[in-house]
């Protein structure tokens, strides 16, 4: 989760002079390099968040993920998300 794309609570964290930040992920403890003066070129950019999602991992999180953890979580949210509706449907139906 990159702050200038997929963090909007982290955006005004992330606008200072410094193109590129060394990051630890907060999940995994990988380091990695969040490019906040080259959003197009960040690892951030190859995973894409639904607006729920970027408020999820931003609330959760409140920094940076590296792309592994963003991608596993992006998985982790939308499971939960499916199983919390089957469980409303199922009770509706019952």
């Amino acid at each position: 989760m990159s702050c200038h794309a997929h963090a909007p609570s982290l955006q005004t964290e992330c606008t200072g002079e410094q193109k590129h930040e060394p990051k630890v992920c907060p999940r995994c403890k990988t380091n990695f390099v969040c490019k906040v003066g080259d959003v197009s070129n960040c690892q951030c950019s190859a995973v894409k968040l639904t607006v729920d999602e970027q408020t999820h991992l931003a609330d959760k999180y409140g920094d940076c993920l590296c792309c592994s953890c963003m991608k596993a979580e992006q998985q982790a949210y939308t499971i939960r998300k499916f199983y919390n509706k089957m469980k409303r449907l199922i009770r509706i139906d019952s």
